[in-house]
């Protein structure tokens, strides 16, 4: 729940996100006092992600973030602006022909309103596919907006909203994909319903209050986490326990996140959740779906046992007949056991793989903008330091020089049968003094060459992050070509486990 109070905490604070924003030891404090009242030192420390990646989303609109946390220090970060504008974008054209080629992904109208669009399935995944390999320093969520707003033509006063699992579009003016869409569009019947004695308008007003300012994932992402370790843990619960159970955790978690946006009487509340969860009864159960697939792959034997449950077999309870949901494709077809595990496993390790690669690429790209900045100012010291050492070293000389006239000064005193006179005595001063001098000048530049060394690894460094982090994005280049050519049958895993956990055991008459 932290990331939610943080992104709460940096809306109210700093209202909207700056590039010039300034972050120092006040703000770490009042910061910390607000974190405090809410969560323990232990609590903070270990959901420190959290906290950076809601810095992260908060300062997006505006540019990337490097954000540095310590104890002592507390907060840091930098903003860096985007350097590309989405309509320069070199991946621009790629997205939009990808929308263009897949138009059976564009759903109109959506959810029964004719002001709507829903683009999902294979845009989705082609276009996610292509904005992971972008490495310009652009706003991404921007370049799909302006690329969808592109191919479909829209007006400036069209919304697009990015969601999870689909781009939402609102209509506000007339062009010719919607009156295209319109010759093809196909009725859709609906049923007022009522939740907790409030009308389906009533909870619409109100989900919109919340989801207008947030994705699926910023919402029901800690929710499902909190569920997950307390109330589903399928390393202990049973099939019987979830069907019995599930709904009605669900329903009373998400009331209770509910608290935090809405000020209502409770059986309003209750009704709200009720509404949310119908409206996302898809989405909760595949955060449900990759749970469950996450432990298997984790070896987790009672998850592998919930798991293969789905066999479409019947039972007997309590002298009653049931059959269980199964695992099937579309066209019906059960999967074999070793192919659930099989592709359930790949599509698991395959996401693990994408996310520790983004992981290190992220912190890469923070060591090469750390080193970036301070580019400049190392060449200049560098210059600085070497300038300082040849002059160091022509005093040295000049020493060296003066020492030699003085040597022979004296000699030639000796010659002439003076010795100690003032002239001589003056002499050998100052040639102690130009020895004591030059011993000084020589530690002077041995210091000098050790911080030029120090310097010069620096860039040596931001050489080797740079090489670094291409051998790691080709190996997520990689990844992601694996993940196409298996995404098809994974995504079917995936899908038939939602669905089966959707379902409930059916009493055969």
């Amino acid at each position: 729940m932290i990331y939610n109070h943080v992104k709460r905490y940096l809306k109210e604070k700093l209202s909207k996100p700056n590039i010039q924003q300034s972050w120092g030891t006040l703000d770490n404090v009042q910061f910390f006092n607000y974190l405090y009242q809410r969560y323990s030192d232990k609590d903070i420390e270990k959901e420190i992600s959290e906290v950076k990646e809601a810095f992260r989303d908060f300062f997006e609109p505006v540019g990337t973030i490097v954000f540095r946390y310590s104890i002592e220090d507390g907060i840091r970060f930098k903003i860096f602006p985007y350097q590309v504008d989405p309509k320069n974008s070199k991946h621009l054209n790629t997205i939009v022909s990808i929308i263009n080629k897949n138009k059976k992904a564009i759903i109109y109208p959506y959810q029964g309103k004719t002001d709507q669009i829903a683009i999902t399935g294979t845009i989705r995944r082609k276009v996610n596919l292509e904005i992971n390999s972008v490495k310009e320093s652009v706003n991404k969520k921007e370049l799909i907006k302006y690329a969808i707003r592109k191919a479909l033509d829209l007006g400036d006063r069209d919304v697009i909203v990015q969601l999870k699992r689909k781009y939402l579009v609102k209509i506000f003016s007339s062009n010719k994909i919607i009156k295209h869409l319109d010759e093809d569009m196909q009725k859709q019947k609906g049923i007022a319903n009522r939740f907790n004695g409030y009308s389906e308008e009533e909870m619409e007003e109100n989900y919109d209050s919340i989801f207008n300012t947030m994705d699926e994932d910023e919402f029901f992402k800690p929710i499902m986490k909190y569920i997950f370790k307390n109330q589903l843990d399928f390393s202990q619960i049973s099939n019987a326990y979830y069907e019995e159970n599930a709904l009605k955790i669900l329903q009373k978690s998400i009331a209770e996140e509910l608290i935090n946006y809405l000020s209502f009487e409770e059986d309003f509340i209750f009704g709200l959740a009720g509404y949310i969860l119908r409206k996302h009864f898809y989405k909760i159960h595949e955060y449900i779906a990759i749970e469950l697939l996450e432990q298997v792959y984790k070896k987790n034997q009672n998850a592998k046992k919930f798991l293969l449950y789905y066999s479409g077999k019947s039972i007997v309870k309590n002298n009653k007949r049931y059959q269980i949901p199964s695992l099937e494709t579309k066209d019906g077809k059960q999967w074999s056991n070793s192919a659930v595990l099989g592709l359930s496993a790949l599509w698991i390790s395959t996401r693990i793989k994408i996310k520790n690669h983004q992981k290190k690429l992220i912190e890469l790209e923070e060591k090469i903008t750390l080193a970036k900045e301070n580019y400049n100012s190392v060449i200049l010291q560098i210059e600085k330091l070497t300038n300082d050492m040849q002059a160091k070293n022509d005093i040295i000389n000049q020493l060296k020089q003066d020492m030699k006239d003085k040597d022979r000064q004296l000699l030639s005193l000796a010659e002439q049968g003076k010795r100690y006179n003032d002239e001589e005595w003056q002499l050998k001063v100052k040639k102690v003094d130009d020895e004591k001098q030059i011993k000084i000048l020589q530690n002077e530049i041995r210091d000098i060459r050790d911080e030029l060394q120090l310097h010069k690894k620096s860039i040596v460094g931001l050489e080797q992050f740079k090489k670094h982090y291409k051998k790691i994005q080709h190996d997520i280049d990689a990844v992601y070509a694996n993940m196409e050519l298996n995404i098809g049958k994974v995504n079917l895993i995936l899908e038939s486990l939602t669905c089966a956990l959707m379902s409930r055991s059916k009493l055969i008459e």
